[in-house]
């Protein structure tokens, strides 16, 4: 157990760039862990507020305090559905191969669904 509280206090600070002692934190570790989350859901709310900061002027960024993140398990809770919203809409970047396809291929567009040919128009208006 103490690895596994080990392991997500490593991964806080290699992100946060934060040098935290293990001893001090591990109530609030044990909390976190007890509550049910894991450390893809801290590395989720971390990787939100960092570009959350990188896009905010300094006076309203977000401060990333071990204290403030892991142990306000509430206030985590409503970050990481606010997080995984963010990481499920954000667009990933095309890969190497996909962007020499498209290049390749041109530009594809997608028939919209709202779009009818001509014929059922007249068919439709034979109708009325």
């Amino acid at each position: 157990m103490t690895e596994k509280l080990k392991s997500i206090l490593e991964m806080f600070c290699k992100l946060s760039g934060q040098e935290l002692k293990y001893q001090p934190c591990e109530r609030l570790l044990w909390e976190f862990y007890n509550c049910g989350f894991t450390e893809d859901d801290l590395r989720c709310v971390l990787t939100f507020l960092l570009w959350q900061n990188g896009k905010r002027e300094s006076q309203y960024r977000n401060r990333i305090l071990f204290h403030r993140i892991v142990g306000d398990v509430e206030t985590f809770n409503s970050r990481l559905g606010e997080a995984r919203a963010w990481e499920r809409n954000r667009k990933v970047a095309p890969t190497a191969k996909e962007r020499v396809l498209k290049e390749f291929r041109g530009v594809e567009h997608e028939p919209a669904a709202n779009v009818r040919n001509i014929g059922e128009i007249f068919k439709g208006m034979a109708n009325v």
